[in-house]
Order: C-alpha cells, then sequence, then structure tokens
C-alpha cells in the first residue's frame, strides 16, 4: 500500500527560498549552495562530516531559519544517484516534519528531460514510501 499524502511538483529555476527545507546538491565540480551555506559546507567537509567524491553523504543544519540538507553527489552522476538523492531529500523533510522542500539537485544531471522526469518523479515516490499495513489509526496520523 503506498500512502503519498498531497504532493505538489513545481519546476522552476533556481531556489525557491520560502520553502520549509532548502537541498542543495554538492558534487566534485562545487556546490551551487548561497554563500552565507558555502562556509559551512567547507567546515563540514574538513571535519569530515560531509565526503565530496562519495554519494550520499549528507550535511544538515539550519540557515537563517530555514532547514538545509547539502547531500553530496559524488562523481557518477546517474539516474539512480537522483532517484536516491531525491528520496534522502523527502525523508529529511518529513523527518524534520516540514511539508516543502525545494532543491538544486536537478542541475546537476546531464541526463535526458524524459530520463530527468522519469527518475525524479521515482525518487520522490519512494521516498514518501510507507508501509502501513500493520499500523494502527493512532500511528498513520504521525
Amino acid at each position: 500500500m503506498l500512502f503519498l499524502g498531497l504532493m505538489k511538483i513545481t519546476i522552476e529555476k533556481g531556489i525557491d527560498s520560502k520553502q520549509d527545507v532548502l537541498v542543495y546538491g554538492m558534487s566534485d565540480k562545487g556546490s551551487i549552495a548561497e554563500k552565507g551555506l558555502q562556509q559551512e559546507i567547507v567546515a563540514a567537509i574538513k571535519r569530515k562530516n560531509l565526503v565530496q567524491d562519495k554519494f550520499g553523504t549528507t550535511y544538515s543544519t539550519t540557515l537563517n531559519g530555514k532547514k538545509v540538507l547539502v547531500i553530496s553527489l559524488g562523481r557518477e552522476l546517474t539516474g539512480n544517484h537522483l532517484r536516491r538523492a531525491l528520496g534522502k531529500a523527502v525523508k529529511y523533510t518529513q523527518a524534520a516534519k516540514r511539508v516543502s522542500f525545494c532543491t538544486d539537485l536537478l542541475e546537476f544531471f546531464s541526463l535526458s528531460p524524459l530520463e530527468i522526469g522519469r527518475c525524479a518523479a521515482e525518487g520522490l515516490i519512494l521516498g514518501n514510501y510507507r508501509y502501513i499495513k500493520y499500523l494502527g489509526k493512532e500511528e498513520l496520523l504521525a
């Protein structure tokens, strides 16, 4: 059983800072993150909290009252990496008890628009998946 809730997806150029969570990508080529976040990213790399060339390591912080998540994309940028990164973004947003996020992850991938759309949709749906067959009504609302 799949529980999606209400999900509205809009695609725009750039980061919409009005959203609850800001999700930035980082590859071995660097990050497109805000200037205020750049120093924190560099410090996290030095502390080894964020490994730049390994996929999936994350760094989270709060900047100007917003939750911020930085996901390391590694060197190989495939559709599966996009799928997994967007899944992490959805799970982080849910764990932070927020309802919306904005990301620049799509700007890192040089896939066809069709493949980006397919991988993004799969990642968002799989990241939002909850197996609820054996949960009670109280647990469903949590």
